[in-house]
């Protein structure tokens, strides 16, 4: 019997199928490929704009409620937005009309230049088939901006999958299971981060495995040390005594799991010295620290590269998501040698390396962020946006915190300054009215949905901060003469009903913008 490969082709076969691609000259061989993508190109039926404008809002809400589960809403579920393209801070629908985004950033054409270099000439799954420039200099790059002795980066698609194998690896180096995470944090949606994430445990209204023991969030604006000069201190104490009657119990902590700053938790921020407090305990008990880095990094407080740095923490790994490739699926788990080397399971890293297509994206990102100085731009532009922001919630009652540094704030909705409960109607209200009438998009976050996330990208101008600052000034106070009636006037949304096709969906539960 002749041996096969995994892929199917028996290894005769393979020979002759490489053997039959390297045919022929070099030249020959790039104009016949040239000739058939141009035949290939001019058989394709273009999607033009006026091909998408051919499907209705109706048709194309359909379609998608047909494909994908009913849990999957759109960004503005009550009021779609139908977008055509998108450019830096801005995106445009197909009506031409522009919004400011508040949440992301799009098509730097550095990132798209080298996107559409390679995918051009070498798009590849394979990892070790070619040596390229960037795939010598990128790990090392990303890596310079982490402390002394980080010296190894490992790469996967997703955030989730970057926390996962730290998870694994820290394990392996302690010979330890047990896992420390902070109340009401996010970590991703594997079934291993879900179980590390307590907001989604009390979503499902489930108690956390045995090996998972959840600290109190040093919560600055309702927690009970809130205010106080020694809450880094209390609230320290209020964790390690959770760890250590988890030890007294016999349980052996492998590593502790945290953002520098709780985004999902609604942008709270710990109190200073904290982290550190945390950090050397846990190193203290034969433990290992990992810093969740997806919403944190690049700049984005306007002080330091990592969210951890500003907080003086010392972790042993570094996970970081989407926003190295500024948006495009990838994601990294940054360490240090001496860690790996304590794995039992040498081989559990050798899968996670970066493809020459991740190597050009992520080296054009830190290479506009040196260019273009981010930044110390997001330092500049974030303390305007804070003061401004601050006279706001003095204006305005349903405001009741604004927490943050950089181009990384959170805006508190609450139903008065005095009581500070929780007012999601009000943050809902705020954002739709923002999208609807201010052509401004931005998300909500927090245990209740209540804090509006303004994390725009960092190439955000004051121009931008001031006209959000203008329109939320301008949202409030006509909430404050109408009440929290939203409607539906944006395009597709007009000729949708919404009490007709909330019905059908039963999205009641799912009806926030996240």
């Amino acid at each position: 019997m002749i041996p096969r490969t995994t892929d199917g082709f028996c290894h005769r076969e393979r020979g002759r199928a490489r053997r039959a691609v390297t045919i022929g000259a070099p030249s020959t061989r790039m104009q016949e490929s040239a000739s058939y993508m141009r035949a290939v190109a001019a058989e394709m039926e273009p999607v033009t704009s006026s091909s998408k404008e051919q499907i209705s809002a109706e048709e194309n809400f359909s379609i998608r409620r047909s494909n994908l589960p009913s849990t999957c809403l759109l960004h503005y579920d009550k009021a779609p937005l139908r977008l055509s393209s998108a450019k830096f801070q801005y995106l445009y629908d197909d009506r031409g009309n522009e919004y400011i985004d508040c949440a992301v950033g799009h098509c730097h054409p550095a990132l798209v230049a080298a996107s559409r270099s390679h995918v051009g000439s070498l798009f590849t799954a394979f990892r070790d088939l070619s040596l390229t420039s960037d795939l010598a200099e990128y790990p090392g790059r990303l890596l310079a901006t982490c402390p002394a002795g980080f010296d190894t980066a490992l790469f996967t698609s997703t955030g989730s999958e970057a926390i996962d194998l730290s998870l694994q690896l820290a394990r392996g180096a302690t010979s330890r299971q047990d896992v420390v995470v902070v109340d009401n944090c996010f970590h991703g949606c594997l079934s291993t981060t879900i179980e590390l994430s307590p907001r989604e445990l009390k979503r499902k209204e489930q108690e956390p495995k045995e090996w998972v023991h959840v600290v109190p969030m040093p919560d600055m604006y309702r927690g009970p040390h809130a205010g106080k000069e020694d809450a880094a201190e209390l609230y320290f104490q209020d964790a390690k005594r959770v760890i250590e009657a988890a030890i007294q119990r016999g349980r052996q902590i492998a590593c502790f799991l945290s953002e520098p700053v709780f985004t999902a938790a609604g942008m709270a921020v710990p109190p200073r010295g904290w982290l550190k407090k945390m950090h050397d305990y846990i190193h203290s008990i034969g433990a290992l620290t990992i810093v969740d880095e997806m919403c944190t990094a690049l700049g984005r407080n306007g002080s330091t590269f990592w969210g951890f740095q500003r907080e003086q923490g010392t972790p042993d790994f570094i996970c970081c998501g989407k926003p190295i490739g500024n948006g495009y699926p990838m994601a990294a788990a940054l360490t240090r040698k001496t860690i790996l080397n304590a794995v039992r399971e040498p081989d559990l890293t050798e899968r996670y390396r970066p493809t020459p297509l991740v190597c050009a994206i992520g080296s054009r990102v830190l290479q506009v962020m040196e260019r273009e100085d981010l930044m110390a731009k997001a330092k500049r532009i974030g303390r305007m946006l804070k003061k401004e922001l601050l006279l706001l919630k003095n204006k305005h009652g349903h405001i009741g915190d604004v927490r943050g540094e950089g181009l990384q704030m959170g805006v508190e909705f609450v139903n008065s300054q005095a009581e500070k409960k929780p007012d999601r109607e009000v943050c809902q209200c705020v954002i739709y009215r923002l999208k609807e009438d201010e052509r401004i998009v931005a998300a909500a976050e927090g245990e209740f949905r209540n804090v509006m996330y303004v994390t725009p990208p960092l190439c955000f101008s004051e121009e931008n901060a001031r006209r959000l600052v203008t329109s939320l000034d301008r949202v409030l106070t006509q909430l404050h003469t109408h009440g929290t009636d939203i409607g539906f006037s944006s395009l597709g949304a007009s000729s949708l009903q919404p009490a007709t096709w909330a019905a059908e969906l039963d999205i009641t539960a799912y009806e926030d913008v996240d």
